[in-house]
């Protein structure tokens, strides 16, 4: 192509090329403003979230516990049932009192509204059992007898501040310390670990258990 051919072409094609360098800045220009703005917002972080402690511990109680409900019940066995499970609860999934059972014995000494825990045994009497055993028939201590102490007490490991506080000595923050060094293995935990004063758990120690 000689030189006024090349001439003719740039002429003719000039506004064409001026397009095209002009296009070619601005996309360059564009991307370099695209740039400046990330960098200049930077993206938001993922942020990992720590569970407090408290928390923690609260998720990772068990939800169901089992319970040996025997005695004079419809279906005697094993349940498993939902935490924060009461007497009443079990009794009610074990069908019943049978026809045989001291209805006047359990309406006296049990608490069918007793919270029950991981484990527990609950032996529900027949008629005149419990009376055999308080006139000296019985020469160990009874299922019977068991549930009775135990649903006459506030089971620490499961006892709420207000029923706490209906203790001698015990106001919301001595309930509350109660509550916070959980799970025990003893009542004298409360003595042995300083969480009560000695004055205070001896005035109490008859009205609490484990079980």
């Amino acid at each position: 192509m000689t030189r006024g051919k090349l001439e003719e072409n740039w002429l003719k094609n000039r506004t064409v090329w001026r397009f095209g360098v002009v296009g070619l800045g601005l996309a360059f220009v564009l991307s370099g403003l695209l740039w400046a703005m990330i960098s200049f917002f930077p993206q938001e972080e993922e942020k990992l979230e720590i569970m407090p402690v408290e928390e923690l511990a609260e998720n990772n109680q068990a939800t169901e516990i089992f319970v040996d409900v025997v005695g004079a019940v419809i279906n005697p066995g094993l349940y498993k049932l939902p935490a924060n499970t009461r007497i009443q609860d079990a009794l009610v999934m074990a069908g019943g009192l049978s026809g045989e059972a001291d209805r006047e014995y359990l309406s006296k000494y049990i608490n069918l509204a007793q919270k029950i825990s991981d484990g527990m045994k609950l032996y529900f009497p027949f008629v005149d059992e419990a009376k055999q055993e308080i006139l000296g028939n019985s020469t160990a201590e009874s299922p019977t007898r068991q549930l009775a102490d135990q649903t006459a007490k506030l089971n620490i490991n499961t006892v709420t501040v207000a029923e706490l506080d209906t203790l001698w000595g015990i106001g919301p923050a001595r309930a509350q310390a109660i509550i916070d060094n959980r799970p025990y293995v003893s009542i004298e935990e409360l003595s042995t670990k300083k969480i009560i004063p000695s004055n205070v758990y001896e005035r109490i120690k008859e009205e609490v258990g484990v079980y």
